[in-house]
């Protein structure tokens, strides 16, 4: 809930384009959006501002006509207390050229250096010659969080002033401390608390009880942050960030493989223990325990990244009613497996996802490494793996099936075969689009098997179809067989690493109760 600062002000009913909401507990424009200031309305201007409002400016003469500002105040003995905070990144404002030229100041030379330009509103205006307007129109958007209180808004300024590079009249240049998107994004993060970018791309230094500052340690983390932990002995493990967890703050979910110091076996114990998921806190991990950690979000430049909301929201499923303690359900070879699949959606699978029979839709719901089931004369169903994008052709499938007259067309339900692969119609592994794999059948997904099989990571789903498909090029071509290497023996090869058919399993259920009627 936002601070109290004082009553609030009369309000000017023609400055305001949306009125801000009229609570006794907000002095920062709750939800207003204002009309367009220039240097003129520079005075009517500053009597309407408050410490936190987003300020959206436009200027024609930028290379980017718009951009956003937080509104801090200096001092209150200052005749123009009001200061405007922008942040700058090159997608948005260009070279760094083009600024340092513009504003009349240097900023940081390095490109991976994002700077913060501290300047008051009154000098803005009259030296760009720009517009800007109050815009919280953003408060009142049932997906956002409330704006927070303007004493923790201007914490949160404060802290990502990192390190003061350059002083020139009345601007100041400061090294910031986080990496965002855009100036927006920057806005949002101080007002809301929230970004988009989840520490994009953002690699930290080492962290230890040594060297840590408490309070700014804590704010560096975000929701869905990879975590690598550097421990004294040779393990080296990856977390996830994930805050708030129960009734717990500041909790990291570990991956423990089985076979270090985190896992509790019973003395004399021959079993191995599984691999399992664990909650802990980063204030014990790394200060009770003595590890080093860092934010390590390097693989923001390979693969696509998730909101915190999905990254909180696939944990969730996998640790179940809130628990501190689970079995894996996924199949990761380690933790940095474990946190790539969290964070980037590249990696991401349906886990356990069964769908209804339908005509071939790539609708969202397909990823990368599904089961496909395709409808076929009962009792025969077959199966495909989807990749999706494959050499430049969209949705496509994998497919374990006979090639008629020797070429790679599918293994259709009107065509006929036999236990044995015959000369003419050669085995292969066939790469097709999902239309011409279903022909007139229907398909579902079927990833039933995943409550009883670990699935793999999508990445080693499409290393492990790539290596079949790179031997049937090099002359090492699979052999079909009905009941011991068919098409859905190929499908949970790849996806759990299962030479496995339930359909064959079936027919040698049926074929044993028959034998054994009949010896009755």
């Amino acid at each position: 809930m936002a601070e109290s600062t004082g009553s609030r002000r009369t309000i000017d009913d023609d400055f305001w384009v949306t009125k801000p909401t009229d609570c006794q507990t907000s002095d920062n424009n709750l939800g207003g959006v204002s009309v367009w200031c220039d240097g003129d309305d520079i005075f009517r201007f500053l009597d309407n501002v408050c410490e936190g409002d987003r300020l959206e400016l436009d200027n024609d003469k930028l290379p980017y006509l718009h951009s956003w500002a937080i509104c801090k105040s200096i001092s209150k003995w200052n005749p123009f207390p009001w200061y405007a905070v922008q942040f700058f990144n090159d997608d948005e404002w260009g070279t760094y050229s083009t600024r340092n030229t513009f504003l009349n100041v240097a900023f940081p030379p390095s490109k991976d250096v994002t700077a913060i330009v501290v300047t008051p509103i009154f000098t803005f205006l009259f030296k760009t010659g720009g517009k800007v307007r109050i815009n919280n129109f953003t408060d009142t958007c049932k997906d956002w969080s409330p704006p927070l209180g303007e004493r923790r808004i201007r914490k949160e300024i404060t802290y990502q002033l990192k390190e003061l590079h350059e002083i020139h009249a009345s601007l100041e240049v400061y090294v910031c401390r986080n990496r965002f998107i855009d100036s927006e994004d920057f806005v949002n993060y101080c007002r809301y608390g929230y970004c988009k970018d989840n520490n994009y791309r953002r690699v930290s230094e080492w962290y230890s009880k040594d060297n840590i500052d408490i309070e700014g340690f804590f704010q560096e983390f975000r929701v869905g942050d990879r975590l690598e932990f550097r421990y004294s002995s040779p393990y080296q493990r990856w977390g996830i960030y994930i805050g708030q967890w129960g009734n717990d703050l500041k909790q990291v979910v570990l991956f423990d493989p089985g076979d270090s110091a985190m896992t509790s076996s019973g003395i004399g114990s021959s079993a191995r223990p599984k691999p399992e998921l664990w909650v802990k806190s980063i204030w014990i991990h790394v200060v009770i325990e003595g590890r080093q950690v860092r934010i390590n979000n390097k693989g923001d430049l390979r693969w696509s990244t998730l909101d915190g909301e999905n990254i909180l929201e696939e944990i969730s499923s996998q640790l179940p009613g809130k628990t501190r303690r689970h079995a894996c359900k996924v199949l990761f070879k380690d933790s940095e497996d474990f946190v790539n699949y969290c964070r980037y959606d590249d990696w991401r699978i349906n886990f356990g996802l069964v769908c209804e029979w339908c005509p071939p839709d790539p609708s969202p719901r397909l990823h990368v490494g599904d089961r496909l089931e395709f409808s076929r004369t009962l009792p025969y169903a077959h199966w495909g793996i989807y990749v999706g994008d494959w050499e430049g052709k969209h949705h496509q499938v994998v497919h374990f099936a006979p090639a008629a007259d020797g070429n790679a067309k599918l293994f259709s339900k009107n065509k006929s075969f036999s236990l044995e692969s015959s000369a003419k119609d050669k085995p292969e592994l066939c790469v097709d689009d999902i239309w011409e794999v279903s022909g007139n059948d229907k398909v579902k997904i079927n990833n039933d098997r995943d409550h009883f099989w670990p699935p793999l990571v999508r990445t080693d789903i499409l290393d492990k179809m790539k290596h079949q498909l790179d031997s049937q090029s090099d002359g090492n071509k699979p052999v079909y067989r009905l009941f011991s290497n068919n098409c859905e023996h190929f499908v949970n090869y790849c996806r759990y690493g299962k030479h496995h058919s339930d359909q064959v399993n079936r027919i040698s259920w049926m074929f044993d109760q028959f034998v054994a009627y009949l010896t009755k």
